[in-house]
């Protein structure tokens, strides 16, 4: 089936949600951090727990306190459920993209859980955990139909290879071993040091956390979505044919994207970032190969007849 001009039907009115949306996501997920580690804290302080009469908290487990702190989460929870009342439209069967993402996750084998049209004039599309394709409005008025199917093939590869859910186990197992350090620091030190009432406000509240927080963005950015992006680059690739034309749709994004949010680009175009360097060097580093792979493989081939 042709790809055609469908994909950007009825987009006329980008209808973007409200303003207070649009800053969050932009932010995101520093708001929804920062409001979780304000509330933790407060809980853990201020715990609800010391309203209840003193012979009643005589019988209340030590750990209690600690984990009722975590209903401070629930806000950020609740807010990035509101945000996705106002951004996320989920595609159903009938819809033009919806259909013609299916189609390519049946011709590549992918298991895909729905499609995600988001309500947000920037170029972007990724996969999520929950295996279902996301891509903005912005996105199909910044490509054309052949190129928003690269952009779509490139999503389904990392379902394929489990990266979002990869990705979040990441996350999950850096986040538990810094609690068990936060927790496990804060038992040592309160057993072996005379602790005085800033520090006892410092240890107990997971505003620490949020030094280790580029820690997690390093250890995980670095490494697996390197490693990941270059994976779903070589399916995009191969779906494509052609290296430099896969390469132009992704600088064509990056292009409206700057030309969106109003970088400037004074002194030429540079490239973004010496990750989208070594990505854009291992793109034509596989074509070259695979170039060279085929036409040993049709050498072999005429040798043979």
């Amino acid at each position: 089936m042709k790809p055609v001009r469908l994909y950007c039907a009825e987009l006329n009115d980008l209808d973007e949600p409200p303003p207070w949306v649009v800053v969050v996501r932009t932010l995101s997920p520093f708001p929804q951090l920062l409001l979780s580690v304000v509330l933790v804290s407060a809980l853990l302080i201020w715990s609800p727990i010391r309203l209840l009469p003193a012979e009643w908290r005589h019988h209340l487990p030590g750990w209690l306190p600690t984990a009722l702190a975590f209903a401070g989460f629930v806000p950020a929870g609740l807010l990035n459920h509101r945000i996705a009342y106002y951004v996320e439209i989920r595609l159903n069967p009938g819809d033009f993209r919806y259909d013609r993402v299916m189609a390519l996750a049946k011709q590549f084998n992918v298991d895909v859980k729905g499609v995600v049209e988001l309500r947000d004039g920037s170029a972007s599309a990724f996969a999520r955990p929950d295996d279902r394709v996301a891509f903005t409005r912005g996105l199909l008025r910044c490509l054309e139909p052949s190129e928003v199917e690269a952009a779509m093939v490139h999503e389904l590869a990392h379902i394929a290879k489990r990266h979002p859910k990869k990705m979040a186990l990441s996350v999950i197992r850096h986040a538990a071993l810094l609690i068990g350090i936060w927790f496990g620091g804060r038992w040592f030190i309160e057993t072996h040091f005379a602790v005085g009432r800033a520090l006892h406000f410092f240890l107990h509240s997971p505003i620490i956390l949020l030094v280790f927080v580029p820690y997690i963005r390093r250890r995980v950015s670095r490494r697996q979505i390197d490693v990941s992006e270059c994976e779903a680059d070589k399916m995009a690739v191969d779906y494509v044919g052609n290296a430099e034309a896969y390469i132009h749709v992704l600088t064509k994004t990056i292009d409206y994207n700057r030309a969106y949010f109003q970088i400037s680009t004074e002194g030429g175009t540079p490239s973004p970032s010496p990750t989208f360097e070594r990505r854009i060097a291992a793109i034509r580093a596989y074509a070259e190969a695979s170039a060279v792979a085929g036409a040993a493989e049709n050498g072999s081939d005429g040798n043979c007849g």
